[in-house]
Parts: structure tokens; sequence; C-alpha cells
């Protein structure tokens, strides 16, 4: 009882203190709070420099993703294909004879898939259409020719290229191209001839690639369930090369990061034995016979900091792209070993009025541990 007595009266002085203290400290700083107002808990540290460092940390992550969402849509915009009408490459004013209206290139194509090939057209009231043509590189393989009645259409042999047989419709505006081969990588370009003198010409030009992709996907190592604020975490995100070769992207709780001060991301390449390099829609390219598999990783060096936390859970994810044709990941989490009665320290309130009230002292975090105690010592 006289134990009882006494976490009394040291709780009635703690107590009292640390309102004394609190109020002081409203005064000065002139911060605001109101009773009874509903407010929001959130994980911070009482350190204003590490909560400004961390707002820094934030917009610069912020800046950076807005940079590569630039560089993303600069990419997109070099797949040849015009969503617009206004066409990718060469591209060209208005013309008054025959006008390039939608021209569709896929940027990748994996092996042994179909594609479709666009290049729809208007010609003008006072002009004809003299011919289409379709080429790869310097090479032409597909030519429409409507003057040309008992067999418009012709189709020349190319490698890589297999036509469908239902080619181009009525007036060659889609082409269909069945089971791409690795060779069919190169740049195509349609040719709209008007009926002349003068037969003027406009085109458009697009680059295309054949991608052979991996089978599995990524996938992160060196995992270890739980971390701590300040510590490192070093992860791997490893899979097997493409080709063209995969694009490792590194996201932290949905947000993606670069190299930074406290993130390091560092490209490796390894190779290693095998049975032999297998690919995914690949029914008849010819590949490596040389019993190696290569593989691409990508590390992750990251400063475990507090504002990482959200519900204390940190969730990093690795995504291995390719244009629009291939995108997979693999998402890893860590929980939060801090020790949850020493939380307080980072713990604020928001008012109601949206304005932060003073983070608790270590004397408001002793009156908690005093009354814990006590609760303790009455249940005996």
């Amino acid at each position: 009882m006289v134990v009882v007595v006494m976490l009394l009266l040291l709780l009635g002085c703690v107590c009292s203190s640390a309102g004394q203290q609190q109020q002081q400290q409203q005064q000065q700083q002139g911060i605001t709070t109101r009773d009874g107002g509903k407010g929001e808990w959130r994980w911070g540290n009482n350190n204003n420099n590490n909560n400004n460092d961390g707002e820094e940390q934030l917009e610069q992550e912020e800046e950076q993703e807005e940079e590569d969402e630039d560089e993303e849509e600069e990419e997109d915009g070099g797949e040849g294909v015009d969503r617009d009408g206004e066409g990718t490459t060469n591209l060209q004013p208005f013309d008054p004879w025959v006008q390039v209206q939608r021209f569709v290139v896929p940027r990748y194509v994996a092996v042994g898939t179909n594609m479709s090939l666009e290049c729809d057209y208007v010609v003008q009231r006072h002009a004809t259409l003299y011919s289409l043509k379709w080429y790869k590189g310097s090479s032409q393989f597909y030519q429409y020719i409507p003057s040309k009645t008992h067999q418009p259409h012709a189709v020349f042999s190319v490698p890589g290229l297999r036509l469908h047989q239902l080619v181009g419709g009525v007036e060659g505006r889609v082409l269909r191209v069945v089971g791409v081969g690795l060779a069919a990588s190169d740049i195509y370009r349609c040719e709209l001839v008007a009926e002349g003198p003068p037969f003027h010409t406009t085109q458009r030009s697009a680059n295309m690639t054949v991608a052979v992709l991996p089978r599995s996907g990524p996938i992160v190592s060196g995992v270890v369930g739980q971390y701590r604020v300040n510590q490192w975490i070093d992860l791997n995100c490893t899979i097997p090369s493409a080709t063209p070769p995969l694009t490792l992207t590194w996201t932290i709780n949905g947000r993606k990061v670069s190299s930074t001060k406290d993130h390091f991301i560092t490209p490796i390449e390894h190779t290693h034995t095998s049975t032999g390099l297998e690919h995914t829609h690949q029914p008849s390219s010819t590949l490596p016979s040389s019993g190696l598999e290569s593989t691409t990783t990508s590390r992750l060096s990251l400063k475990v900091e507090q504002h990482h936390f959200q519900g204390g859970v940190l969730t990093v994810t690795c995504e291995a792209k390719l244009g629009s044709i291939y995108s997979r990941s693999h998402k890893v989490t860590f929980s939060d070993t801090s020790a949850r009665w020493f939380s307080s320290f980072n713990l604020y309130r928001i008012s109601g009025a949206g304005k932060a009230a003073t983070p608790p002292s270590a004397i408001t975090t002793m009156a908690q541990i005093l009354l814990f105690l006590l609760h303790h010592l009455l249940q005996q």
C-alpha cells in the first residue's frame, strides 16, 4: 500500500511538471491545440530538422518521379504509334494530295507472336491514290495499286516477315504479320503516292524491335524480415536477361526511387552455367547453345528512415519492364522492430485546426510508464 501511495504522489508531481512545461512551450512557440478535437496520429521525428529533411527528401523523390515520367513519355512517343494522325517520324505539315491519318508500328513485339501494321490515309477531293507501299528497311514487302483492278495487292518475300492471307483488307490500310521472327527487327516505312504527274509522295516510318522475353519474372533476394530505423537494406533484383535488355525499376511504398545519398542503385551483369537458354514465344528462332544463361541484376542499398514505414510496414518492389509487352514484379515487405514503448518520442498529433502540437516530452513519457506500473500493481 505504501508503494501505491508513493507512486501516486510521484505521478502527481510528474503530471504537474509536465503540464507546466507544455504550457510554457505552447506560449513560446505560439502553438494552439483544441481539446476534444479529432486529430490524426502520424509517425515522425520530434526534431524539426529531421522533419524538414524528410519533407525535402519526399520532394526530391516526387521531382525525380516527374522527370522519370517525362522520360517515359518521350520514350513512348518514339514507339511509332500515332494515335492523333500526325505520324511519329518524318512528321510533315498538311499534304494537299494524300494525308496519313493514322500510322501504327509497335515499338516491341515478342518473337513468335503476331503484329499489325497500320497506315490509314485520306485522299483529298481533287486527288487520286496511285499506290501504297510498305518497306522493311530498304526492302519492299507489300504494295497496293488500285489501278491494277485484277491484282491490286502484291506481297514480296523478306526475312522474318509472313503476312496473313487476308492482306490489308480492300485498300491495304492494315497489314497483319504472323509468327514474327528475330530477323523482323528493322525500320518500317509506309509510302503513299498520289496519281500524277507530279506523283506527289508522302511517307511515315518507325522502328520495331523483336524481343526475346524471359520465362520467369524478377526475384528479390537478400531479404531480412525486420529492420530498425537507420539500418541499411541491401537487396538484389535478378531476372534472366532478355533481348533487348529489360528495365529494372525499384519502388518504395509505391514511389519510384533513384540513386541519392540514401539510395544506391547498381546494375550488375551475371553469367552462370545452365542447361540452356530458354525463352517464351520462340517457336522458330535460334538461341545460343553455349550452355550459359545470362542474368541481369540491380542492387538497391537503402538507409531506412522513419518515414519509410507506413503503419509499421515498409514495402519494396522491383519491376521488370519492356515497353508495353512485358511487365512483371516482385514485392517484399519489412516490419519496424523499434520498441513500441519508446515510439511515443516520434509520435505527434495533428489538431483539428491543422496545427501540430508539441511532441510529448520525456516527462510525459515517464508519466505513461508510471501509469502502466500503477495499473500493474493494482491488478496484483
